[in-house]
């Protein structure tokens, strides 16, 4: 059962991941890391988030927009209807070598969206989500979703949200946690590389490789002259990604020092939460406005069209879901995937679409 396997998938990630996030400035580092990663706008031609992220020799698609697209035995010429535009992202995306001015965003900005419009909004990017994610199946394109935020700002419950919108067997989850002894042998990139996405998959980071210009950094577990040149380092490594047909998208999610605060009680209150509950979470609170310059600096120094972040609000939960929901949906249209080809040589019994 598909809703049992991204369970236990989601729980195995969870159960690995470092109690260590950061948004906004809210933070919580992971506690023992070393030198490893710790841890209505645009019409319908509009890509906000690839447009440039294609990569060298990469073209968008295999059939440009307009053209014929094959499915069920026919050719129609017919343009799928342009998906909507729910919420604005321009305003969360940074742009390069911009600041993020965390200070400045509210993390409970409901971004002009009505609660009760959000069944009809999921509905519609859930339908996205799942024949974009089946035409990247059958594609040479893959596409990166990496997850940043201070403990309880909701990585691991966004994840959740896209495990009911997509196949999780067409999913990767990867939570970094502390690394072992033998990632800590290698670059401090070595265990990222290997957990990227495949062709026609995507990959959900539950933290990164940032987590090696943060942690690092405030806990001063390494000195400057270790981490100052990733951030340089990550960018080629990101290019080199994009350059081979991966699509990134960088999410921040941005909790209030208050939301942090019930949810951290939630987990200690909470039996079934509990698991979660790490004296450190809450010590850490004490590094937060270290934490939001660093975040600052990874953020403007890292963030680049054909890899971008965003500063996703993150208070209110079905807010955060939408946005970055609709953040990968665009991802995932802007590659312009084609339909595949019928199989050759198909038997009879099956060169027939089924009836409606």
């Amino acid at each position: 059962d598909a809703a049992v396997a991204w369970a236990v998938a989601v729980g195995t990630v969870v159960g690995v991941a470092v109690s260590a996030d950061v948004t906004d400035g809210a933070l919580e580092p992971h506690p023992t890391a070393s030198t490893a990663a710790v841890p209505s706008a645009p019409a319908a031609t509009t890509v906000p988030l690839v447009e440039a992220n294609m990569g060298t020799g990469y073209r968008r698609g295999s059939a440009s927009r307009g053209s014929p697209r094959l499915g069920c035995g026919t050719v129609s010429e017919e343009r799928p209807p342009m998906p909507k535009t729910h919420v604005d992202l321009a305003p969360l995306r940074v742009g390069k070598g911009r600041r993020p001015r965390l200070d400045r965003r509210d993390p409970g900005d409901d971004l002009g969206l009505d609660r009760d419009d959000e069944a009809d909004i999921l509905a519609d990017l859930t339908e996205r989500l799942e024949r974009q994610q089946g035409l990247l199946a059958a594609s040479r394109r893959s596409l990166l979703a990496v997850f940043q935020g201070v403990d309880a700002a909701g990585k691991d419950g966004v994840i959740k949200a896209l495990g009911h919108a997509m196949q999780p067997m067409l999913i990767h989850l990867r939570g970094f946690s502390t690394p072992t002894k033998p990632e800590l042998a290698h670059d401090y990139l070595w265990r990222v590389h290997q957990e990227t996405p495949e062709k026609g998959r995507m990959s959900l980071f539950n933290r990164s490789h940032y987590e090696d210009v943060l942690v690092v950094r405030v806990d001063e577990l390494v000195p400057r002259d270790v981490w100052e040149p990733r951030f340089e380092q990550i960018n080629r490594f990101e290019q080199f990604l994009t350059d081979n047909g991966t699509t990134i998208v960088k999410f921040m999610l941005h909790v209030s020092p208050d939301e942090q605060l019930e949810r951290l009680r939630e987990r200690v209150h909470n039996p079934i939460k509990r698991w979660k509950h790490n004296p450190d979470d809450y010590a850490r609170r004490a590094q937060w406005d270290e934490y939001a310059e660093a975040y600052e600096d990874a953020i403007r120094r890292t963030s680049r069209p054909d890899a971008p972040w965003l500063i996703v609000p993150a208070d209110r939960k079905w807010v955060r879901n939408i946005v970055v929901m609709q953040a990968i949906a665009e991802a995932l249209e802007g590659m312009d995937l084609a339909e595949p080809p019928l199989p050759e040589d198909l038997p009879e019994e099956l060169r027939h679409a089924p009836a409606p």
